[in-house]
């Protein structure tokens, strides 16, 4: 069970890690069109 949850987790962790990525870059895209 506990190395279920383990592979959960870092599955869960890549994935937000690849979200907070994809956020961060919309963000700059987004503040670049502000600042033209």
């Amino acid at each position: 069970l506990s190395q279920l949850a383990e592979n959960l987790l870092h599955q869960l962790q890549e994935n937000f890690q690849a979200l907070t990525e994809k956020i961060t870059l919309r963000m700059e895209e987004m503040g670049e069109r502000i600042d033209d």
